[in-house]
Protein backbone atom coordinates (compact mmCIF):
# COMPACT_ATOMS: atom_id res chain seq x y z
CA UNK A 1 0.00 0.00 0.00
CA UNK A 2 3.03 2.27 -0.10
CA UNK A 3 2.14 2.54 -3.79
CA UNK A 4 -0.90 4.54 -2.71
CA UNK A 5 1.44 7.32 -1.55
CA UNK A 6 2.67 7.69 -5.14
CA UNK A 7 -0.86 8.20 -6.42
CA UNK A 8 -0.45 11.99 -6.45
CA UNK A 9 1.98 11.86 -9.38
CA UNK A 10 0.64 13.72 -12.48
CA UNK A 11 1.19 11.10 -15.20
CA UNK A 12 -2.08 9.31 -16.11
CA UNK A 13 -0.34 6.01 -16.87
CA UNK A 14 1.31 6.01 -13.42
CA UNK A 15 -2.03 6.64 -11.78
CA UNK A 16 -3.61 3.79 -13.71
CA UNK A 17 -0.73 1.45 -12.84
CA UNK A 18 -0.90 2.31 -9.15
CA UNK A 19 -4.69 1.97 -9.10
CA UNK A 20 -4.35 -1.43 -10.78
CA UNK A 21 -1.84 -2.54 -8.14
CA UNK A 22 -4.10 -1.47 -5.28
CA UNK A 23 -7.08 -3.23 -6.86
CA UNK A 24 -5.04 -6.43 -7.25
CA UNK A 25 -3.90 -6.35 -3.61
CA UNK A 26 -7.42 -5.72 -2.28
CA UNK A 27 -8.92 -8.52 -4.39
CA UNK A 28 -6.20 -10.92 -3.24
CA UNK A 29 -6.70 -10.01 0.40
CA UNK A 30 -10.49 -10.35 0.25
CA UNK A 31 -10.14 -13.79 -1.40
CA UNK A 32 -7.79 -14.83 1.39
CA UNK A 33 -10.23 -13.78 4.11
CA UNK A 34 -12.97 -15.71 2.33
CA UNK A 35 -10.74 -18.80 2.03
CA UNK A 36 -10.03 -18.71 5.76
CA UNK A 37 -13.79 -18.30 6.40
CA UNK A 38 -13.69 -15.36 8.83
CA UNK A 39 -14.92 -11.79 8.75
CA UNK A 40 -12.65 -8.94 7.68
CA UNK A 41 -12.21 -6.56 10.65
CA UNK A 42 -14.30 -3.43 10.29
CA UNK A 43 -11.24 -1.15 10.49
CA UNK A 44 -9.63 -3.08 7.63
CA UNK A 45 -12.75 -2.88 5.45
CA UNK A 46 -12.90 0.87 6.02
CA UNK A 47 -9.29 1.22 4.86
CA UNK A 48 -9.96 -0.89 1.76
CA UNK A 49 -13.07 1.18 1.01
CA UNK A 50 -10.98 4.37 1.15
CA UNK A 51 -8.32 2.94 -1.17
CA UNK A 52 -10.82 1.54 -3.65
CA UNK A 53 -12.70 4.84 -3.75
CA UNK A 54 -9.43 6.43 -4.82
CA UNK A 55 -8.92 3.67 -7.41
CA UNK A 56 -12.35 4.26 -8.90
CA UNK A 57 -11.69 7.99 -9.15
CA UNK A 58 -8.36 7.35 -10.89
CA UNK A 59 -9.92 5.02 -13.48
CA UNK A 60 -12.78 7.44 -14.06
CA UNK A 61 -10.62 10.55 -14.50
CA UNK A 62 -8.30 9.00 -17.07
CA UNK A 63 -10.80 6.65 -18.78
CA UNK A 64 -8.24 3.85 -18.64
CA UNK A 65 -8.42 0.11 -17.92
CA UNK A 66 -12.20 -0.16 -18.30
CA UNK A 67 -12.24 -3.87 -17.35
CA UNK A 68 -10.36 -3.19 -14.16
CA UNK A 69 -12.61 -0.21 -13.47
CA UNK A 70 -15.60 -2.57 -13.53
CA UNK A 71 -13.83 -4.97 -11.18
CA UNK A 72 -12.99 -2.10 -8.81
CA UNK A 73 -16.62 -1.01 -8.82
CA UNK A 74 -17.85 -4.53 -8.03
CA UNK A 75 -15.34 -4.97 -5.21
CA UNK A 76 -16.11 -1.54 -3.74
CA UNK A 77 -19.86 -2.28 -3.70
CA UNK A 78 -19.16 -5.65 -2.06
CA UNK A 79 -17.06 -4.06 0.70
CA UNK A 80 -19.65 -1.34 1.31
CA UNK A 81 -22.31 -4.03 1.56
CA UNK A 82 -20.16 -5.92 4.09
CA UNK A 83 -19.68 -2.74 6.09
CA UNK A 84 -23.40 -2.01 6.09
CA UNK A 85 -24.12 -5.55 7.28
CA UNK A 86 -21.62 -5.49 10.15
CA UNK A 87 -23.62 -5.45 13.36
CA UNK A 88 -21.25 -3.48 15.60
CA UNK A 89 -17.69 -3.06 16.75
CA UNK A 90 -18.41 -5.58 19.51
CA UNK A 91 -18.02 -8.32 16.89
CA UNK A 92 -14.76 -6.81 15.63
CA UNK A 93 -11.89 -8.61 17.29
CA UNK A 94 -9.56 -5.65 16.97
CA UNK A 95 -12.02 -3.35 18.77
CA UNK A 96 -12.45 -5.86 21.61
CA UNK A 97 -8.70 -6.29 21.85
CA UNK A 98 -8.07 -2.56 22.05
CA UNK A 99 -10.66 -2.25 24.83
CA UNK A 100 -9.09 -5.05 26.88
CA UNK A 101 -5.37 -5.02 26.19
CA UNK A 102 -4.76 -1.28 25.96
CA UNK A 103 -7.25 0.15 28.46
CA UNK A 104 -4.45 0.61 31.04
CA UNK A 105 -1.65 1.62 28.69
CA UNK A 106 -1.26 5.09 30.28
CA UNK A 107 -1.04 3.85 33.87
CA UNK A 108 2.33 4.19 35.62
CA UNK A 109 4.34 1.02 36.19
CA UNK A 110 5.66 0.73 39.76
CA UNK A 111 8.67 -1.42 40.55
CA UNK A 112 8.94 -2.77 37.02
CA UNK A 113 11.62 -0.49 35.64
CA UNK A 114 14.06 -3.36 35.22
CA UNK A 115 11.46 -5.42 33.35
CA UNK A 116 10.60 -2.47 31.07
CA UNK A 117 14.31 -2.03 30.31
CA UNK A 118 14.73 -5.74 29.55
CA UNK A 119 11.79 -5.79 27.13
CA UNK A 120 13.04 -2.66 25.38
CA UNK A 121 16.57 -4.14 25.12
CA UNK A 122 15.07 -7.34 23.71
CA UNK A 123 13.26 -5.41 20.96
CA UNK A 124 15.95 -2.85 20.20
CA UNK A 125 19.30 -4.55 20.77
CA UNK A 126 18.71 -8.18 19.84
CA UNK A 127 18.32 -9.02 16.14
CA UNK A 128 15.63 -11.66 16.84
CA UNK A 129 14.32 -14.09 19.47
CA UNK A 130 11.57 -15.26 21.84
CA UNK A 131 10.80 -13.63 25.19
CA UNK A 132 8.48 -15.18 27.81
CA UNK A 133 6.82 -12.97 30.43
CA UNK A 134 5.30 -14.90 33.34
CA UNK A 135 3.77 -14.16 36.73
CA UNK A 136 0.71 -14.60 38.94
CA UNK A 137 -2.67 -13.10 38.09
CA UNK A 138 -2.85 -9.42 39.01
CA UNK A 139 0.92 -8.95 39.11
CA UNK A 140 0.92 -6.60 36.12
CA UNK A 141 1.83 -8.65 33.04
CA UNK A 142 -0.72 -7.02 30.73
CA UNK A 143 -0.07 -3.53 32.12
CA UNK A 144 3.67 -4.05 31.66
CA UNK A 145 3.34 -5.16 28.03
CA UNK A 146 0.86 -2.38 27.23
CA UNK A 147 3.21 0.17 28.80
CA UNK A 148 6.19 -1.09 26.80
CA UNK A 149 4.26 -1.22 23.53
CA UNK A 150 3.01 2.32 24.12
CA UNK A 151 6.55 3.63 24.75
CA UNK A 152 7.95 1.97 21.65
CA UNK A 153 7.73 3.47 18.19
CA UNK A 154 8.27 0.24 16.27
CA UNK A 155 10.47 0.03 13.22
CA UNK A 156 8.80 -3.33 12.64
CA UNK A 157 5.29 -4.44 11.75
CA UNK A 158 3.59 -5.35 15.04
CA UNK A 159 0.97 -8.05 15.67
CA UNK A 160 -0.88 -7.90 19.00
CA UNK A 161 -3.21 -10.56 20.40
CA UNK A 162 -4.91 -10.90 23.77
CA UNK A 163 -6.37 -14.23 24.93
CA UNK A 164 -9.16 -13.98 27.49
CA UNK A 165 -11.37 -16.79 28.75
CA UNK A 166 -14.59 -14.79 29.13
CA UNK A 167 -14.73 -13.53 25.53
CA UNK A 168 -15.51 -16.02 22.79
CA UNK A 169 -13.57 -14.04 20.16
CA UNK A 170 -10.60 -13.57 22.44
CA UNK A 171 -10.13 -17.15 23.66
CA UNK A 172 -10.29 -18.78 20.22
CA UNK A 173 -6.95 -20.22 19.11
CA UNK A 174 -8.41 -20.77 15.63
CA UNK A 175 -9.23 -17.06 15.34
CA UNK A 176 -5.74 -16.23 16.59
CA UNK A 177 -4.05 -18.35 13.90
CA UNK A 178 -6.34 -16.93 11.21
CA UNK A 179 -5.38 -13.39 12.18
CA UNK A 180 -1.68 -14.19 12.41
CA UNK A 181 -1.69 -15.95 9.02
CA UNK A 182 -3.28 -12.92 7.35
CA UNK A 183 -0.88 -10.54 9.08
CA UNK A 184 2.24 -12.43 7.97
CA UNK A 185 0.94 -13.12 4.45
CA UNK A 186 0.35 -9.40 3.80
CA UNK A 187 3.97 -8.60 4.72
CA UNK A 188 5.74 -11.22 2.64
CA UNK A 189 7.10 -10.55 -0.86
CA UNK A 190 4.86 -11.94 -3.61
CA UNK A 191 6.90 -15.09 -4.23
CA UNK A 192 6.72 -16.12 -0.56
CA UNK A 193 3.01 -15.55 0.10
CA UNK A 194 0.31 -18.14 0.75
CA UNK A 195 -0.12 -20.36 -2.31
CA UNK A 196 -3.31 -22.01 -3.46
CA UNK A 197 -1.87 -25.39 -2.44
CA UNK A 198 -2.05 -24.25 1.22
CA UNK A 199 -5.63 -22.98 1.11
CA UNK A 200 -7.11 -26.03 2.86
CA UNK A 201 -4.36 -26.42 5.49
CA UNK A 202 -5.05 -26.08 9.21
CA UNK A 203 -4.59 -22.46 10.41
CA UNK A 204 -1.71 -23.37 12.74
CA UNK A 205 0.02 -25.28 9.96
CA UNK A 206 -0.52 -22.30 7.66
CA UNK A 207 1.18 -19.97 10.16
CA UNK A 208 4.16 -22.32 10.47
CA UNK A 209 4.40 -22.54 6.68
CA UNK A 210 4.33 -18.75 6.32
CA UNK A 211 6.99 -18.32 9.01
CA UNK A 212 9.19 -20.85 7.21
CA UNK A 213 8.72 -18.79 4.05
CA UNK A 214 9.58 -15.69 6.07
CA UNK A 215 12.89 -17.27 7.12
CA UNK A 216 13.63 -18.06 3.47
CA UNK A 217 13.28 -14.42 2.38
CA UNK A 218 16.74 -12.85 1.82
CA UNK A 219 17.63 -10.78 4.86
CA UNK A 220 17.82 -7.53 2.85
CA UNK A 221 14.18 -8.03 1.71
CA UNK A 222 12.81 -9.52 4.93
CA UNK A 223 10.36 -7.26 6.82
CA UNK A 224 10.91 -6.87 10.59
CA UNK A 225 8.04 -8.36 12.61
CA UNK A 226 7.05 -8.15 16.30
CA UNK A 227 4.47 -10.69 17.55
CA UNK A 228 3.10 -9.95 21.05
CA UNK A 229 0.70 -12.49 22.61
CA UNK A 230 -0.76 -11.87 26.07
CA UNK A 231 -2.78 -14.28 28.25
CA UNK A 232 -1.58 -17.47 26.54
CA UNK A 233 -2.91 -19.57 29.44
CA UNK A 234 -6.46 -18.27 28.76
CA UNK A 235 -6.60 -19.56 25.19
CA UNK A 236 -9.29 -22.12 24.35
CA UNK A 237 -6.53 -24.63 23.58
CA UNK A 238 -3.55 -23.32 25.57
CA UNK A 239 -1.52 -26.46 24.96
CA UNK A 240 -1.15 -25.90 21.23
CA UNK A 241 2.32 -26.80 20.04
CA UNK A 242 4.75 -24.04 19.25
CA UNK A 243 3.83 -22.54 15.86
CA UNK A 244 7.41 -21.28 15.51
CA UNK A 245 9.25 -23.65 13.12
CA UNK A 246 12.68 -22.61 14.35
CA UNK A 247 15.37 -23.86 16.67
CA UNK A 248 17.50 -21.50 18.69
CA UNK A 249 20.16 -21.57 15.96
CA UNK A 250 17.83 -21.12 12.98
CA UNK A 251 15.79 -18.17 14.26
CA UNK A 252 15.45 -15.60 11.40
CA UNK A 253 16.81 -12.11 11.90
CA UNK A 254 14.03 -9.52 12.21
CA UNK A 255 11.48 -11.68 14.06
CA UNK A 256 10.76 -10.88 17.74
CA UNK A 257 8.07 -12.84 19.64
CA UNK A 258 6.82 -12.00 23.16
CA UNK A 259 4.53 -14.44 24.99
CA UNK A 260 2.86 -13.76 28.34
CA UNK A 261 1.08 -16.25 30.63
CA UNK A 262 0.21 -17.06 34.21
CA UNK A 263 2.55 -19.37 36.10
CA UNK A 264 0.86 -19.77 39.48
CA UNK A 265 -2.42 -19.23 41.23
CA UNK A 266 -4.43 -20.17 38.15
CA UNK A 267 -4.62 -22.74 35.40
CA UNK A 268 -1.67 -25.07 34.88
CA UNK A 269 0.66 -23.49 32.38
CA UNK A 270 3.36 -26.11 31.96
CA UNK A 271 3.12 -25.10 28.30
CA UNK A 272 5.25 -22.09 29.17
CA UNK A 273 8.01 -24.36 30.42
CA UNK A 274 7.70 -26.38 27.20
CA UNK A 275 8.14 -23.28 25.08
CA UNK A 276 11.04 -22.18 27.25
CA UNK A 277 12.82 -25.53 26.96
CA UNK A 278 12.33 -25.66 23.18
CA UNK A 279 13.23 -22.26 21.85
CA UNK A 280 13.47 -19.47 24.39
CA UNK A 281 16.62 -17.62 25.22
CA UNK A 282 15.01 -15.25 27.74
CA UNK A 283 12.44 -15.57 30.52
CA UNK A 284 11.08 -12.70 32.66
CA UNK A 285 9.12 -13.75 35.76
CA UNK A 286 7.14 -10.99 37.48
CA UNK A 287 7.40 -11.70 41.19
CA UNK A 288 5.69 -9.97 44.12
CA UNK A 289 6.50 -6.29 44.42
CA UNK A 290 9.20 -5.91 47.12
CA UNK A 291 8.67 -3.67 50.14
CA UNK A 292 11.04 -1.01 48.79
CA UNK A 293 8.96 -0.67 45.62
CA UNK A 294 5.70 -0.53 47.60
CA UNK A 295 7.25 2.23 49.74
CA UNK A 296 8.17 4.18 46.61
CA UNK A 297 4.61 3.72 45.28
CA UNK A 298 3.04 5.00 48.53
CA UNK A 299 5.36 8.02 48.49
CA UNK A 300 3.78 9.15 45.18
CA UNK A 301 0.22 9.19 46.56
CA UNK A 302 -1.75 12.43 46.13
CA UNK A 303 -3.15 12.21 49.68
CA UNK A 304 -0.65 13.86 52.09
CA UNK A 305 -1.36 11.61 55.08
CA UNK A 306 -0.91 8.56 52.90
CA UNK A 307 2.41 9.84 51.55
CA UNK A 308 3.65 10.30 55.12
CA UNK A 309 3.02 6.60 55.79
CA UNK A 310 5.72 5.72 53.26
CA UNK A 311 8.25 6.36 56.05
CA UNK A 312 6.37 4.05 58.47
CA UNK A 313 8.09 0.60 58.24
CA UNK A 314 5.25 -1.24 60.00
CA UNK A 315 2.70 0.14 57.51
CA UNK A 316 4.77 -0.92 54.49
CA UNK A 317 5.43 -4.37 56.00
CA UNK A 318 1.74 -5.01 56.76
CA UNK A 319 0.62 -3.68 53.37
CA UNK A 320 3.12 -5.99 51.67
CA UNK A 321 1.96 -8.99 53.72
CA UNK A 322 -1.76 -8.43 53.13
CA UNK A 323 -1.47 -7.81 49.39
CA UNK A 324 1.21 -10.48 48.80
CA UNK A 325 2.89 -7.93 46.56
CA UNK A 326 -0.02 -7.99 44.08
CA UNK A 327 -0.07 -4.68 42.18
CA UNK A 328 -3.84 -4.83 41.63
CA UNK A 329 -4.54 -5.29 45.35
CA UNK A 330 -2.08 -2.55 46.37
CA UNK A 331 -3.77 -0.15 43.97
CA UNK A 332 -7.17 -0.99 45.51
CA UNK A 333 -6.00 -0.44 49.10
CA UNK A 334 -4.26 2.85 48.32
CA UNK A 335 -7.53 4.06 46.83
CA UNK A 336 -9.38 3.01 50.01
CA UNK A 337 -6.86 4.85 52.20
CA UNK A 338 -7.07 7.96 50.02
CA UNK A 339 -10.81 8.14 50.68
CA UNK A 340 -10.37 8.01 54.46
CA UNK A 341 -10.96 11.42 56.09
CA UNK A 342 -8.19 11.07 58.67
CA UNK A 343 -5.82 8.11 58.60
CA UNK A 344 -3.79 8.69 61.73
CA UNK A 345 -3.49 5.33 63.45
CA UNK A 346 -6.70 4.00 61.85
CA UNK A 347 -4.60 2.48 59.09
CA UNK A 348 -3.67 -0.33 61.49
CA UNK A 349 -7.29 -1.32 61.97
CA UNK A 350 -8.01 -0.97 58.25
CA UNK A 351 -5.12 -3.24 57.33
CA UNK A 352 -5.71 -5.72 60.16
CA UNK A 353 -9.33 -6.08 59.00
CA UNK A 354 -8.20 -6.55 55.39
CA UNK A 355 -8.06 -10.19 54.21
CA UNK A 356 -4.81 -11.59 52.88
CA UNK A 357 -4.88 -12.07 49.11
CA UNK A 358 -7.08 -10.47 46.44
CA UNK A 359 -9.36 -13.49 46.01
CA UNK A 360 -10.19 -13.47 49.72
CA UNK A 361 -10.94 -9.74 49.51
CA UNK A 362 -13.56 -10.34 46.79
CA UNK A 363 -15.17 -13.13 48.83
CA UNK A 364 -15.29 -10.98 51.98
CA UNK A 365 -16.74 -8.02 50.09
CA UNK A 366 -19.48 -10.18 48.61
CA UNK A 367 -20.49 -11.63 51.99
CA UNK A 368 -20.37 -8.19 53.62
CA UNK A 369 -22.92 -6.84 51.14
CA UNK A 370 -25.58 -9.18 52.56
CA UNK A 371 -24.45 -9.20 56.20
CA UNK A 372 -24.28 -5.41 56.45
CA UNK A 373 -26.74 -3.93 53.98
CA UNK A 374 -25.23 -0.73 52.47
CA UNK A 375 -27.07 2.51 53.17
CA UNK A 376 -29.59 3.26 50.46
CA UNK A 377 -29.71 -0.32 49.12
CA UNK A 378 -33.08 -2.06 49.22
CA UNK A 379 -33.71 -5.78 49.66
CA UNK A 380 -34.91 -5.97 46.05
CA UNK A 381 -31.67 -4.35 44.84
CA UNK A 382 -29.59 -6.80 46.88
CA UNK A 383 -31.50 -9.77 45.49
CA UNK A 384 -31.11 -8.47 41.93
CA UNK A 385 -27.40 -7.77 42.46
CA UNK A 386 -26.87 -11.29 43.82
CA UNK A 387 -28.53 -12.91 40.81
CA UNK A 388 -26.63 -10.65 38.39
CA UNK A 389 -23.28 -11.55 39.99
CA UNK A 390 -24.12 -15.27 39.90
CA UNK A 391 -25.07 -15.11 36.20
CA UNK A 392 -21.90 -13.19 35.26
CA UNK A 393 -19.83 -15.74 37.21
CA UNK A 394 -21.11 -18.77 35.29
CA UNK A 395 -21.61 -17.19 31.84
CA UNK A 396 -19.19 -18.23 29.10
CA UNK A 397 -19.31 -14.79 27.47
CA UNK A 398 -20.53 -11.36 28.54
CA UNK A 399 -24.34 -11.20 28.68
CA UNK A 400 -26.18 -8.46 26.84
CA UNK A 401 -28.92 -6.30 28.29
CA UNK A 402 -31.74 -8.18 26.55
CA UNK A 403 -30.49 -11.50 27.95
CA UNK A 404 -30.22 -10.13 31.49
CA UNK A 405 -33.63 -8.44 31.46
CA UNK A 406 -35.26 -11.73 30.45
CA UNK A 407 -33.19 -13.80 32.91
CA UNK A 408 -33.79 -11.44 35.84
CA UNK A 409 -37.40 -10.57 34.95
CA UNK A 410 -36.85 -6.79 35.00
CA UNK A 411 -37.52 -3.99 32.53
CA UNK A 412 -34.07 -2.38 33.00
CA UNK A 413 -30.73 -3.06 34.73
CA UNK A 414 -30.17 -0.61 37.61
CA UNK A 415 -26.84 1.09 38.32
CA UNK A 416 -26.25 -0.44 41.80
CA UNK A 417 -24.43 2.71 42.97
CA UNK A 418 -24.43 1.62 46.62
CA UNK A 419 -22.91 -1.83 45.87
CA UNK A 420 -19.41 -3.01 44.79
CA UNK A 421 -18.51 -1.75 41.31
CA UNK A 422 -17.68 -5.17 39.93
CA UNK A 423 -19.85 -5.22 36.83
CA UNK A 424 -18.60 -3.25 33.83
CA UNK A 425 -21.09 -2.06 31.23
CA UNK A 426 -19.91 -1.48 27.67
CA UNK A 427 -21.45 -0.74 24.29
CA UNK A 428 -23.06 -3.72 22.62
CA UNK A 429 -25.29 -4.54 19.68
CA UNK A 430 -27.71 -1.71 18.87
CA UNK A 431 -30.68 -4.10 19.03
CA UNK A 432 -29.77 -5.94 22.24
CA UNK A 433 -28.40 -3.16 24.42
CA UNK A 434 -25.26 -2.89 26.51
CA UNK A 435 -22.93 -5.77 27.41
CA UNK A 436 -22.30 -6.69 31.08
CA UNK A 437 -19.22 -8.46 32.46
CA UNK A 438 -16.82 -8.33 35.41
CA UNK A 439 -14.45 -5.39 35.25
CA UNK A 440 -11.58 -7.73 36.18
CA UNK A 441 -11.09 -11.44 35.60
CA UNK A 442 -9.79 -11.85 39.19
CA UNK A 443 -13.24 -10.87 40.49
CA UNK A 444 -14.74 -13.96 38.86
CA UNK A 445 -11.99 -16.17 40.28
CA UNK A 446 -12.42 -14.68 43.75
CA UNK A 447 -16.17 -15.33 43.68
CA UNK A 448 -15.69 -18.89 42.41
CA UNK A 449 -13.23 -19.66 45.21
CA UNK A 450 -15.49 -18.11 47.88
CA UNK A 451 -17.95 -21.01 47.76
CA UNK A 452 -20.66 -19.08 45.93
CA UNK A 453 -23.82 -21.18 45.47
CA UNK A 454 -24.31 -21.24 41.71
CA UNK A 455 -26.62 -24.21 41.03
CA UNK A 456 -29.78 -22.10 40.73
CA UNK A 457 -28.09 -19.67 38.34
CA UNK A 458 -26.76 -22.58 36.23
CA UNK A 459 -30.24 -24.08 35.89
CA UNK A 460 -31.73 -20.67 35.07
CA UNK A 461 -29.19 -19.97 32.34
CA UNK A 462 -29.48 -23.50 30.91
CA UNK A 463 -33.27 -23.20 30.72
CA UNK A 464 -32.90 -19.81 29.01
CA UNK A 465 -30.52 -21.27 26.44
CA UNK A 466 -32.88 -24.20 25.79
CA UNK A 467 -35.55 -21.63 24.84
CA UNK A 468 -33.35 -20.26 22.05
CA UNK A 469 -36.21 -20.44 19.52
CA UNK A 470 -38.24 -18.10 21.68
CA UNK A 471 -35.57 -15.60 22.73
CA UNK A 472 -33.27 -15.81 19.66
CA UNK A 473 -30.38 -14.95 21.95
CA UNK A 474 -26.94 -15.06 20.29
CA UNK A 475 -25.53 -16.20 23.64
CA UNK A 476 -28.02 -19.09 23.86
CA UNK A 477 -27.36 -20.25 20.30
CA UNK A 478 -23.61 -19.98 20.76
CA UNK A 479 -23.30 -21.72 24.14
CA UNK A 480 -26.29 -24.06 24.57
CA UNK A 481 -24.22 -27.16 23.75
CA UNK A 482 -21.54 -26.14 26.23
CA UNK A 483 -24.05 -25.66 29.06
CA UNK A 484 -25.71 -29.01 28.27
CA UNK A 485 -22.33 -30.73 28.36
CA UNK A 486 -21.47 -29.08 31.69
CA UNK A 487 -24.82 -30.27 33.10
CA UNK A 488 -24.03 -33.79 31.78
CA UNK A 489 -27.38 -33.76 30.00
CA UNK A 490 -28.09 -36.37 27.33
CA UNK A 491 -30.09 -33.70 25.51
CA UNK A 492 -26.80 -32.43 24.10
CA UNK A 493 -27.03 -35.18 21.46
CA UNK A 494 -30.61 -34.22 20.57
CA UNK A 495 -29.74 -30.55 20.16
CA UNK A 496 -26.54 -31.32 18.22
CA UNK A 497 -28.67 -33.17 15.65
CA UNK A 498 -31.42 -30.53 15.43
CA UNK A 499 -31.32 -29.06 11.92
CA UNK A 500 -33.08 -25.87 13.03
CA UNK A 501 -30.49 -25.32 15.76
CA UNK A 502 -27.63 -26.01 13.35
CA UNK A 503 -29.13 -23.55 10.87
CA UNK A 504 -29.39 -20.90 13.62
CA UNK A 505 -25.75 -21.51 14.56
CA UNK A 506 -24.70 -21.36 10.92
CA UNK A 507 -26.43 -18.01 10.53
CA UNK A 508 -24.80 -16.70 13.71
CA UNK A 509 -21.32 -17.99 12.90
CA UNK A 510 -21.65 -17.24 9.17
CA UNK A 511 -20.60 -20.82 8.43
CA UNK A 512 -21.89 -23.59 6.23
CA UNK A 513 -24.42 -25.75 8.08
CA UNK A 514 -22.82 -29.00 6.97
CA UNK A 515 -19.41 -27.88 8.19
CA UNK A 516 -20.88 -26.76 11.53
CA UNK A 517 -22.63 -30.11 12.00
CA UNK A 518 -19.38 -32.01 11.47
CA UNK A 519 -17.67 -29.78 14.05
CA UNK A 520 -20.44 -30.43 16.59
Amino acid sequence: FLLAARAQCPQPIDKAFIASEILSRCRQEKRLWKTLNIEIPISRMQEMERLLTHVNESFSVYSLATDEAKLAGVLLRSIRSDLAGSSSAVNDLEEIERANFWQRRREPIYGRDWFVTEIEKFLQDRPCGLLLVTGKAGYGKTALLAHCMDRQTPDAARFLHFFRTDRDNLRSTTRFFHRLALFIDRLLPEDYRLGRSRADAEPQETVSHLLSNYADVPERDRPAIQIVIDGLDEASKPYFESFLPFTRDSWPTGLHVILSARTAGGRDVSLIRTWHNQTSEQLLDLTSLPAAVIKSWVSTAEFTELRMLASEPSFIALLSEKTEGCALYIEHLLMVFSRAAHLGETWRKLLNDTPKGYSNLIGDQYRAVFEHKPDGATNDQLSLFQRLVELCTIARDPLDETDLRMLLGVSFIPDFKELPRWIAQSKGDTHRGSVFEFSNQLIREGLESSGLALETAKLLLLDYCLRWRENRSPYAIRHLLWHLREAKSAEVFVVAGDDDFLAAQSELFNKDATDRKSVV
